[in-house]
């Protein structure tokens, strides 16, 4: 999927903030500006000529020519025979994005089995491959389908992998390794994601939810918002909060885990003053109120879909208390982050009846205003860790 790349305003507005607090920008910024803005306008708005490009970026057509010049020398841009003649003079050639061009590679681990792809900087997916497990799965065997697909991947990648980005169900710490979560219906242990990657390349990790709420900003339900709490409800629960347009991750990669979030103090409460029992650590919580409606598939701690379809889908005492859990979670999120939206999302996110819950509670409630909105995005953890590779593949690509 393209990205918009630096435009020639953003490029103006920059070089007077360098030059203000360094003195003069140098010729290699102004190179590397230029350079930038060049590939942008040829991977977002496709091949041109150099009159073209000029006309794109607001660049000289000088200036785009050496930029041209630079990405060719480097294997990033090739020509592609004559321009289509419109006028007095010679047609001009067209600059493309080289055939043999480093590309970005996209791995997609979660319920659905493990997905990867090999993407070009114009955003065209070259190959892809999926991979099937058990859940949950163990972190060696995750390890060692993620080493096989990405090599195979990588095999077919001509110009070789120059970025990677990684979206995984599970929380990511800083270092990119994922942390042991009890309770995850998807992975057991802890997993170093680049050293499972095994290429040179060091990849963008992260969590399932973050990545998808990184894509409704760029794409979707949240385009154009600063402040953002997305809550995913599917085999797993997850949220993802954005502040200031920017993720908050937490110290350990937690931000945003909800399973265990309290939505009954009551329960909570009887389960610690219990006698001769052992403490329940789900007691109160979301995904204990999930397990005390009979909402989980038998023997493991994921919902089950099917159940908690058919119990939003009939109504009754059952559906209340699931809406009323939610949307218990939800206003406590909204009144700690106070966010603009909140995006629902996932197989039950989506329903009707979740989302008029918790547009009727947070309409309700007196101190929040959240606009409630519904993920647009079909899959939008592969979007967003394709859109972070292809950000990184760009920056790449650049001659240094």
């Amino acid at each position: 999927m393209p990205i918009r790349g630096i435009t020639a305003a953003e490029s103006a507005a920059v070089i007077p903030r360098i030059g203000g607090s360094l003195g003069r920008p140098s010729l290699d910024l102004l190179r590397q500006l230029s350079d930038a803005n060049v590939l942008g306008a040829v991977l977002d708005e496709g091949p041109g000529s150099r009159a073209d490009l000029a006309a794109r970026t607001g660049l000289s057509k000088p200036t785009v020519s050496q930029a041209v010049g630079r990405l060719i020398d480097a294997g990033v841009l090739a020509e592609a025979g004559r321009a289509e003649h419109s006028g007095r003079g010679r047609a001009g050639t067209v600059v493309t994005l080289a055939d043999g061009s480093p590309c970005a590679l996209v791995l997609r681990a979660g319920g659905a089995g493990l997905l990867g792809e090999v993407v070009r900087a114009d955003g065209e997916v070259l190959a892809r491959e999926e991979r099937t497990f058990d859940l949950p799965v163990s972190a060696r065997r995750l390890s060692s389908a993620l080493r096989h697909l990405a090599a195979s991947l990588a095999d077919q990648a001509r110009g070789g992998i120059a970025a990677v980005g990684v979206s995984i169900a599970n929380p990511v710490d800083r270092q990119g390794r994922t942390v042991n979560l009890p309770g995850s219906p998807f992975l057991t242990g802890g997993l170093d994601v680049g050293a499972a990657v095994g290429l040179s390349v060091a990849p963008l990790v992260d969590n399932d939810v973050n990545w998808a709420l990184l894509a409704e900003h760029r794409l979707g339900a949240a385009s154009g918002c600063t402040h953002v709490v997305q809550v995913h409800l599917g085999v797993g629960l997850g949220s993802a909060i954005l502040s200031e347009s920017a993720l908050v991750r937490g110290s350990r990669g937690f931000a945003g885990e909800i399973t265990h979030a309290v939505t009954d103090p009551a329960a909570a409460r009887r389960s610690g003053a219990a006698s001769g029992r052992r403490h329940d650590p789900l007691a109160g919580s979301l995904l204990g109120q999930l397990s005390e409606l009979g909402l989980l598939a038998p023997g493991a701690v994921g919902v089950d879909l099917t159940r908690v379809q058919a119990a939003l889908d009939r109504g009754g005492d059952r559906a209340q208390r699931l809406l009323e859990a939610i949307t218990a979670t939800v206003r406590g999120a909204c009144h700690l982050l106070d966010p603009e939206v909140v995006v629902l999302d996932g197989p039950w996110g989506r329903h009707p009846r979740v989302v008029e819950a918790v547009r009727d509670a947070l309409g309700a409630d007196e101190v929040v205003a959240a606009d409630v909105r519904v993920a647009r995005l079909d899959d939008g953890p592969l979007t967003g860790a394709r859109l972070g590779a292809l950000d990184a593949l760009r920056a790449a690509l650049l001659p240094a």
